[in-house]
């Protein structure tokens, strides 16, 4: 009887790495090709779905990986074809929250549903498998470079 050897971690972690590769890079493809069928840039599909967690300029930024200034002009065609609101932040009238009308609940349904090949190969996985998917998901999102 055969027995299986553990595989080489080193080359474990580097077909992780290819598979993360190539799943960011068709999940981009794929949300690219839906933003633009909904004229849409990248960094305006990435902000609705960013704002499905209503927040402020800044913190919606930040969870996007960019600085606020960058999205000055993003919020602003975003709001004008009323997929956005823009609101004073009751807690910090400085800022103002950013939140999604309607129109955008119903534009980040139509860009999920433009990833359907990705998201119907997730959806069919068991709840074990998507449990422990969202908690490393989750754990490689959290880290902070040095920590």
């Amino acid at each position: 009887m055969e027995t299986r050897q553990p595989r080489d971690t080193g080359a474990q972690l580097a077909a992780v790495q290819q598979l993360m590769r190539l799943l960011v890079a068709t999940y981009a493809h794929e949300m690219d090709s839906r933003a633009g069928e909904l004229g849409l840039t990248r960094t305006q599909a990435i902000l609705l779905g960013t704002a499905t967690q209503p927040g402020s300029i800044r913190e919606l930024a930040q969870s996007m990986g960019c600085d606020p200034s960058n999205l000055t002009g993003v919020v602003q065609r975003l709001r004008e074809r009323d997929l956005i609101a823009v609101e004073p932040d009751p807690d910090d009238l400085r800022a103002k929250r950013i939140s999604l009308t309607t129109a955008g609940v119903d534009t980040v349904n139509q860009l999920n549903e433009g990833t359907a090949r990705l998201l119907t190969a997730i959806s069919t996985a068991t709840p074990t498998q998507l449990t422990t998917f969202e908690k490393l998901l989750r754990r490689v999102l959290d880290q902070q470079p040095g920590e």
